[in-house]
């Protein structure tokens, strides 16, 4: 596991390697760093403004730095979307652009899963009748990650917080 200052070179090692090729000159806006469950997030600016805290210097377009906590992995995101949303679709699919798609993937069930509200619940929410409902949840119980297609991105959203109260660890990926 990766601590803040490990991350904080990596995170600088990128903002050195920005200042070979463009300009303005960059630096890392340590004070408004963050840590998630699975990354560090550092975001930069350019050092002019850094010195001057003058708006008109600021460079715009350019997104945080994220630095994996568990593997030192540097991932530049964007400015389309918020951080949240770049450091939630990082942690959930691997990659900061990555769209959450239909699919749900169910993982793992704890003690007292109830399987038959589980079958309900996956025939609610997709499009497989009773014998693909009850295959998922069945290979689910036996220790094999399954996934569902759900009908749509609300029948998603709904499916995960759903099978969660029927016992079951699932998310969409």
């Amino acid at each position: 596991m990766l601590d803040l200052n490990k991350a904080k070179e990596i995170a600088e090692d990128l903002t050195r390697q920005l200042n070979v090729t463009n300009d303005p000159k960059v630096g890392l806006l340590l004070d408004k760093s963050i840590e998630s469950e699975f990354c560090y997030i550092f975001f930069y600016q350019s050092t002019k403004y850094i010195q001057s805290n003058n708006p008109l210097d600021m460079i715009v377009g350019h997104g945080p730095i994220l630095v994996d906590k568990r593997n030192g992995v540097l991932v530049q995101t964007g400015s389309a979307h918020s951080t949240e949303y770049y450091v939630k679709n990082y942690e959930e699919r691997g990659d900061p652009f990555k769209e959450p798609s239909l699919q749900v993937l169910l993982s793992e069930w704890r003690q007292g899963a109830n399987a038959v509200k589980a079958i309900k619940l996956v025939r609610r929410h997709s499009n497989l009748g009773l014998g693909g409902a009850k295959h998922i949840i069945d290979s689910c119980l036996s220790g094999t990650e399954m996934t569902v297609s759900a009908k749509d991105t609300q029948a998603a959203d709904a499916l995960v917080i759903d099978l969660k109260s029927a016992g079951f660890v699932s998310k969409r990926i």
